[in-house]
């Protein structure tokens, strides 16, 4: 099933129904099967783990995708809710290297999307990134006014806003960019 044949998006979306059915034999994937799904998953990650710590596309040796790398961290947030045991270090450097994503502007409406992403996926395991957050919004407001509101972009950050309990400013999003349009 995972393969170092499989490039980091393929190898975490071919992962990622074994974990959400991790517990749920009556769909056919014996308990074992999960397990070694999982721990090999586990164990390509951490080999493409590049030194900045995000991930390369096929390997450590090449520069990590901003993108694999949040949807990495994904899986593994939702691999901790599933009672998967993760490696710190692992998580530890996959969340620095989204940190440092916050740094830079975003230059495109794909860019910034991949940063809303990695903020919600921060408050989502706890970590306080309110400032990244506020400056992402004032960034979007000057740069994409107009066309943010109604990308992915906008349940990113409501969703965060909630995680984070500013009701107002997600209700404010939601009311901006419906739901029913992603």
């Amino acid at each position: 099933f995972p393969s170092h044949d499989n490039c980091t998006e393929q190898l975490i979306s071919k992962a990622m129904p074994a974990l959400i059915l991790k517990g749920r034999p009556e769909f056919g994937l014996e308990p074992s099967r999960v397990a070694k799904i999982l721990s090999d998953t586990l164990r390509i990650l951490q080999s493409r783990q590049t030194p900045d710590g995000g991930l390369g596309t096929w390997s450590a040796a090449a520069q990590a995708n901003p993108f694999y790398t949040a949807y990495a961290y994904h899986y593994l947030t939702e691999g901790v809710t599933k009672g998967i045991e993760v490696p710190k270090e692992l998580t530890q450097r996959l969340e620095n290297y989204l940190r440092k994503l916050f740094i830079r502007d975003s230059q495109t409406l794909a860019e910034a999307r991949v940063r809303a992403y990695g903020l919600y996926l921060l408050a989502r395991n706890g970590m306080l990134a309110s400032n990244e957050l506020t400056a992402l919004r004032t960034a979007l407001d000057s740069a994409f006014k107009g066309k943010w509101e109604s990308d992915l972009i906008g349940a990113y950050l409501a969703a965060t806003y909630q995680l984070y309990q500013k009701e107002s400013k997600r209700s404010t999003l939601s009311r901006m960019a419906p739901l029913s349009r992603w």
